[in-house]
């Protein structure tokens, strides 16, 4: 089963992922490329970082399933590694932006996999986030902007068509990791 954590910047995609990996032993992360450096933050293996060229070449190569320009860089999933995630019988994890979980949906349908995708959208509200950017020392200038393009993709989520399952991180890190556990579990084991 394939595990999609969505959600806009400082939503706390990556803590949740953190936790999951704890929680679920057998669970594997999906790396992204990107042009942009390591940050502190990364998860082990949650990124392949890589120069404009590297990326231009697999983009040119068809390497990747979704990619796409954020933020000034560029991110994306390579179509080898989901084939690998859908051949596997535990869980994998993958951060990904709202276009590209629709692009993941399409490509698995015509194999038959769409029901081995579960897509989880973490929701923050702005005050909730902008105390993280500032926490994590952002650009004031920056942070403003963030906040925009955060409120956007949470408004694109809530009118798309994929099925998420919308959970709050507002709080206490423990809830929405509980809930996502349970759910997943639950959706294994088709209860």
């Amino acid at each position: 089963m394939i595990v999609t954590l969505t959600g806009a910047s400082c939503a706390g995609k990556g803590f949740i992922a953190s936790k999951l990996l704890e929680r679920l032993p057998n669970a594997k992360l999906i790396p992204s490329h990107t042009t942009r450096g390591r940050e502190n933050r990364d998860l082990p293996g949650e990124y392949v970082c890589v120069t404009p060229k590297e990326f231009k070449a697999l983009k040119d190569a068809n390497a990747f399933l979704w990619n796409i320009s954020a933020h000034g860089n560029e991110y994306g999933t390579m179509r080898a590694l989901v084939d690998e995630a859908f051949e596997r019988e535990d869980e994998v994890l993958i951060m990904m932006v709202v276009s590209a979980v629709d692009k993941l949906i399409a490509y698995a349908r015509p194999k038959n996999k769409e029901n081995d995708i579960l897509s989880f959208y973490i929701l923050s509200n702005r005050d909730v986030r902008k105390k993280r950017f500032i926490k994590r020392g952002d650009d004031p200038e920056d942070i403003e902007r963030r906040l925009r393009d955060c409120e956007m993709w949470d408004e694109a989520a809530l009118k798309s068509k994929i099925p998420y399952i919308f959970v709050e991180n507002n709080a206490s890190i423990v809830l929405p990791v509980d809930e996502i556990v349970k759910l997943i579990l639950d959706y294994q084991f088709g209860l």
